[in-house]
């Protein structure tokens, strides 16, 4: 593998995890509240607690 491989391969996937973390950040603002009741009401029927705030 030449160096310029291994820099392309690192390069795509710092774009592919700057990606993620965008998009995570966009549902987060999208649907925020909702998700937050929707995934705690799941929990709460599962018996399982979350140590979040």
């Amino acid at each position: 593998m030449k160096i310029l491989d291994g820099l392309t391969l690192i390069g795509g996937l710092c774009l592919f995890l700057f990606g993620m973390s965008i998009m995570g950040d966009a549902l987060e603002r999208r649907a925020g509240g909702k998700l937050e009741g929707l995934l705690g009401a799941g929990r709460a029927s599962a018996g399982i607690s979350c140590p979040c705030p």
